[in-house]
């Protein structure tokens, strides 16, 4: 299977990065997903979407073997948030096609993004980005998909509905390298919290994904 990466972020927490290559059959046949996934997969009208939901699957079955784990599906709470069935970790999980990044933290909430930098950020950046944020970025491509993805893993982390990225969200000024850390935050109905976010270009596309 074509697993692009795995690697160790911290002590703690493993990351896996997967590239699609396969059809939705043999992704399906190599998962085997139990009889409520499959009620689920056989919902979507889109292959590719079920190529991406497999592909995720499959991507945190690697990491929960890494530790150890026995693997027995996913879902999701109340929320959204979605959770390794029978064990208590923290997952997060991203996907622009054909890529499909995977993240697994035995104790720390984790929220992960990626992007393929798309021309149409240029276009809807003023939806999700503050005034300071846009003149920060520019014309520039890449710092957009980046401020996208470092607010997009905030957003799962915190995990709390009603969040609006342009006046809820706040990346600091930061010039782009291949790799670095944003101090960014969430300021939300009183309360503010504070991340470390930490990005990588890695050409094909960006990732972003809290500390």
């Amino acid at each position: 299977m074509p697993l692009h990466d795995i690697e160790c972020v911290n002590e703690h927490r493993l990351m896996a990065i997967y590239k699609i290559s396969e059809s939705s059959e043999e992704l399906l046949d190599y998962l085997s997903p139990d009889s409520q996934d499959r009620l689920l997969l056989d919902s979507f009208t889109n292959d590719q979407k079920k190529k991406e939901w497999l592909s995720g699957r499959i991507a945190l079955r690697y990491l929960a073997h890494e530790y150890g784990l026995e693997y027995h599906g996913v879902r999701k709470d109340a929320s959204g948030k979605p959770y390794l069935k029978s064990h208590g970790v923290e997952i997060s999980l991203s996907h622009s096609f054909p890529y499909v990044a995977a993240i697994l933290d035995p104790h720390k909430e984790v929220g992960i993004d990626l992007e393929q930098p798309k021309a149409k950020l240029l276009k809807v950046a003023p939806r999700f980005l503050n005034e300071r944020e846009l003149v920060d970025a520019g014309e520039d491509l890449r710092k957009l998909c980046i401020l996208w993805c470092a607010k997009e893993a905030m957003y799962k982390t915190f995990n709390t509905k009603g969040v609006i990225f342009r006046e809820n969200m706040s990346v600091q000024s930061f010039n782009r390298e291949s790799q670095g850390i944003l101090n960014s935050s969430i300021s939300f109905r009183g309360l503010k919290n504070e991340y470390l976010i930490k990005y990588e270009d890695r050409d094909d596309f960006l990732i972003a994904f809290n500390q």
